[in-house]
């Protein structure tokens, strides 16, 4: 897959055979299909953009135990949140959020590198157009 593709992941629903419960914590890791297996550099910006929103939400909360975990496994997102958690779509609909961020996160990042690139590659081209072969 190309890392294009990448910028336009979204979760396409649950995986019912994956989601399972973790045994003897109380703990339930809920796994949901992605569209596509995301490059390395979207799982980068998905874990910092989950980061910064269990961070917000710990201290908010006043305690990390409150926030669920979610990474990337394949083509996967798995969150890891208490196995009586009520508040399940909520954590849904905050993960589609950030997909969508890291979505225009990685658009934007490899816009400017298509920007850069093509300066650099006119400035390659004019400096070679100096040189004298005689």
């Amino acid at each position: 897959m190309s890392s294009s593709s990448s910028s336009n992941i979204t979760i396409t629903g649950p995986d019912y055979d994956k989601s399972h419960v973790e045994v003897g914590r109380g703990r339930a890791e809920y796994h949901f299909k992605l569209s596509a297996t995301p490059s390395e550099r979207w799982v980068e910006l998905f874990d910092q953009k989950w980061g910064v929103y269990r961070k917000r939400r710990s201290e908010e909360a006043g305690t990390p135990t409150i926030v669920p975990n979610a990474c990337v496994e394949d083509s996967a997102l798995v969150l890891s949140c208490a196995l009586h958690d009520d508040r399940l779509q909520s954590h849904l609909d905050e993960l589609k959020r950030i997909v969508e961020e890291t979505n225009k996160a990685l658009l934007e990042e490899e816009e400017e590198y298509k920007s850069k690139e093509e300066e650099y590659k006119q400035l390659i081209m004019n400096n070679l157009v100096k040189l004298k072969f005689d």
